[in-house]
């Protein structure tokens, strides 16, 4: 009878979870800007909770919050801009360079040649996505502040919902919750402005061309954990394929490997993997179930979604080995060892 209960219990979950990632991938369209709106809404609660603190409105104090953020991503933009004169035309070279690099590559085999798309299918699909792209970043400013406008009666939702007798332990989950998404966030950010140094210096040491602009395209690739880094090996390959000394693109990757070494074992943890503790397994999968549910920002929103449901499961007593699961603690100890040594203490007296 048990294994009966067991086996339906299973059928359910699984059913339960095969709609879920069906949802996910159908109303992708719908949910991505819908994800990064609330992802921002998260980081930026505390900002805005301060302004209104000041005396000013929720809409207001939202709305400030919102053109703070984004002036000081302007003003970053800006300044990377200043340091470098020629930017659009560095940035036109480097996409040619990339172009015949991928060109380079694809006329070795003639099977890569033949499957190149058309041109007219090209531009189709580039248009295609930067629509979509302007469609996203007008959305997402325009959720992120209704998120924040509304955030209240999102909160109250979820008591009534969920909160059950106990709505004291639902707001120090989401208060939880929130604290770490700004964390995280702000985190990452100064994880990606020294990455980004650190590669342009050796960019440069190396004689690389475009040193600074191919160090900051680097450092959003090394955004995506784990995988970022090969795909900014595989990038830098494509772009020093073409025109430039076999060397050159060996010292590239040589650069690369060892700020991503440096990165690995003392940057990130010190600066992000203190907040967020979650095993290599469940990035890994977390990452490539993003990246194929919903392209290149699922692979972005992987991480911070894992971290929130850990940070969730955590505090749900009947839900608690799933976050040990997610978590990167390897040092506990046994069950069995624990019996043992229940069973058969040591010799050993207090003094």
């Amino acid at each position: 009878m048990q294994s009966h209960s067991f086996s339906q219990s299973l059928h359910r979950n699984l059913v339960s979870l095969s709609l879920l990632l069906l949802l996910l991938y159908l109303g992708r369209h719908i949910l991505v800007p819908l994800a990064f709106g609330g992802l921002f809404a998260l980081a930026l609660a505390t900002p805005c909770n301060f302004i209104e603190d000041h005396g000013f409105s929720r809409g207001m104090s939202s709305l400030l919050s919102i053109i703070l953020f984004a002036l000081i991503g302007l003003a970053l933009a800006w300044i990377v801009a200043a340091r470098i004169d020629s930017i659009k035309e560095g940035l036109s070279v480097l996409t040619g360079e990339l172009s015949a690099g991928i060109l380079h590559v694809s006329t070795a085999s003639s099977l890569a040649a033949r499957a190149m798309p058309d041109p007219g299918s090209l531009l189709q699909g580039t248009f295609s996505f930067l629509s979509g792209t302007l469609t996203d970043l007008v959305l997402i400013p325009v959720y992120t502040f209704l998120l924040l406008y509304y955030r209240d009666l999102f909160v109250r939702f979820l008591v009534r919902t969920i909160g059950g007798a106990q709505p004291a332990d639902l707001l120090a989950m989401l208060t939880k919750v929130r604290l770490l998404t700004r964390q995280y966030v702000g985190g990452l950010l100064i994880e990606m402005l020294i990455i980004a140094s650190l590669n342009a210096v050796g960019f440069f040491i190396v004689g690389m061309k475009y040193a600074l602009l191919s160090a900051l395209i680097v450092a959003l690739l090394n955004l995506i954990p784990y995988l970022g880094i090969f795909m900014a090996c595989a990038l830098s390959l494509l772009i020093n394929v073409h025109n430039n000394p076999p060397g050159i693109a060996l010292r590239v990757i040589g650069v690369l490997l060892a700020v991503h070494l440096l990165d690995a074992y003392l940057i990130y943890p010190k600066i992000v993997g203190s907040k967020v503790r979650i095993n290599a397994l469940a990035v890994i999968v977390g990452v490539v179930t993003g990246g194929t549910l919903w392209g290149i920002p699922g692979m972005f929103l992987a991480l911070p979604a894992i971290a929130m449901l850990k940070a969730i499961l955590e505090e749900s007593d009947n839900l608690q080995p799933w976050g040990l699961l997610l978590g990167g603690n390897i040092t506990g100890s046994h069950p069995a060892s624990k019996d043992s040594a229940e069973k058969n203490p040591t010799d050993s007296t207090d003094p």
